[in-house]
This record gives C-alpha cells, structure tokens and sequence, in this order.
C-alpha cells in the first residue's frame, strides 16, 4: 500500500525525514601548516581533492593525534558519509563518499555519522542517485566559491524506510554498483591490450602476414 507525502507517493511503511535527523554531524578544520609535528601523523585528512572514490581510506595529507587534540579537527568515526560542503567542484557535481576507517576533514567538508535508526549506504546511494537535484536544492547564490547551505542541506528530505528495508534496499545498490566496477576493470584491461597490440603492429614489432 502506498501513502502520499512530500516526496510524492510512497510506500504505507515508510517515512519523511530530514537529513540532518538522521545522525551526528560534523564540521573540519586545518591545523597549523607552521607546526610540522601537525603533519607527521597516520591518520587520514581528507579535502575536496580526496573526493574522487566511493570510500575513502587514503589521502594526501596526514595529520597526527597532537593535531587533532589541538585544532578545530574533529576525528570522524568509520562509516560516516564525507559531503563535500564548499568547492569549484559543485558547478558540476556534489561529491558524497564513505570512509573507511576513522579519520578528519577539512573546513570545506562535513560528515554525518547515521544513528541505528538509518543505514549509512542507504543514505549515501539515496544522495548519489538523486546528485543535482540535491544540489541544485541546497547550493548558495552569489557566491564567489560555490558553497552548500548547510541548514537547507540539514533540512533536505529523503525517504525512510524501516532500517531493515534501508540495508536490505542497500545491498541490492552495492552488488549492481560491485558487477559495474568489474565491467569497468575488464573494460580497461581490453583497452590495455588494443593499445599494447596496435603499438606492437604499428611499430612492426610484430609483422603480420599478408597471403
């Protein structure tokens, strides 16, 4: 059975939540580039720059615990969804990742650690498959640096199914999105070998017979 709400029709079970209902969220910061002893460290500090994979576990920089127990950097729990807040790189696209371990993030980013009530890939899939919509909702006018609204963001609303649902919904997203990855190794390593075989003949490392 089906229900209307704000979203439209959906199922009789579900609910309409806001975003920044569904867990803990947390801000970034910079810690001192002056204090070398800030970035000697093992633990991740991701930037907009990191944001180019599903989940995140290595960056470019690192920082120590003595920068996180003296900064504004706030230590982010494994699996919290990394949003990307404030970047050049929203006039296309807004980056939304998983991390993989415990780590920090900048000032430009934000992370939002769900409660038992949600599920984070379910969240995180939701906010992939619905990108530009979402972003062209919460981005900022005017802006030099194009930046979300942070309490237009917290206020976006997405479906909520029972938490059961969400991880089951979830896992059905993760083994499509598992098969794509494969399809797309294999797809390179057929372009690897075109490359490598045009080279060869093109080059008359291997000649070809002509009858």
């Amino acid at each position: 059975e089906f229900k209307k709400s704000e979203l439209g029709q959906i199922p009789k079970s579900w609910e309409v939540v806001e975003l920044g209902d569904t867990g803990k969220w947390k801000g970034g910061g910079t810690p001192s580039k002056s204090n070398a002893e800030f970035w000697e460290g093992k633990i991740p500090w991701v930037s907009p720059k990191d944001m180019k994979h599903d989940y995140i576990s290595k960056t470019q920089d690192y920082i120590s615990e003595i920068a996180v127990k003296n900064s504004s950097v706030n230590l982010i729990d494994e699996g919290a969804i990394l949003i990307v807040v404030r970047s050049s790189i929203l006039k296309h696209t807004l980056p939304v990742a998983i991390s993989e371990c415990s780590l920090t993030v900048n000032q430009d980013m934000k992370a939002l650690s769900v409660n038992k009530h949600f599920c984070n890939l379910f969240i995180y899939h939701y906010l992939i498959a619905n990108n530009h919509k979402v972003l062209r909702s919460t981005l900022k006018a005017g802006n030099t640096v194009e930046s979300i609204d942070t309490k237009v963001f917290s206020e976006y609303l997405i479906p909520a199914p029972p938490v059961i649902e969400q991880v089951t919904i979830a896992k059905g997203v993760e083994s499509v999105a598992s098969q794509i990855i494969d399809k797309k190794h294999q797809l390179q390593k057929y372009r690897d070998v075109k490359k490598s075989l045009m080279q060869d003949l093109l080059t008359g490392k291997v000649r070809v017979t002509v009858n």
